[in-house]
């Protein structure tokens, strides 16, 4: 009986781990945009096969001149030569930016927005 209990414990267990994985394959896209008085945050996660697309809409968006975010694992504060800074943690399907206001300009502020936009409407692209 105790052996019973164990496995359908350990099971459950096993369940609980696998279960983000398994939505995230099966319902694909999700991103949130929040923005509070001194902070704009990006928070996406998405098919691994959209990895380029959302990548290659970054260097678009961000200038890194000298750099690119395609096939880029971050996980660390960026700082452009456009004068931009911001926190970013990047790998396959996931993104998370977050830029704060009061260290930045109006133009950096404003293009992380107009990204914040063209990922929402990329992600929703069948």
């Amino acid at each position: 009986m105790k052996t019973a209990a164990f496995l359908m414990t350990f099971c459950l267990v096993i369940v609980m781990a696998c279960l983000p994985y398994a939505v995230k394959k099966i319902n694909g896209n999700d991103i949130t945009v929040s923005e509070s008085e001194d902070q704009y945050k990006i928070s996406a996660d998405y098919p691994e096969e959209k990895s380029g697309k959302v990548q290659r809409c970054l260097d678009e968006y961000l200038e890194p001149s000298g750099m690119s975010f395609v096939n880029a694992r971050i996980d660390g504060d960026i700082a452009l030569d456009n004068k931009a800074n911001f926190y970013i943690n990047t790998s396959l399907g996931t993104l998370k930016i977050k830029l704060d206001k009061q260290k930045n300009s109006t133009a950096s502020y404003r293009r992380m927005k107009k990204l914040g936009e063209a990922l929402k409407v990329l992600l929703a692209e069948k």
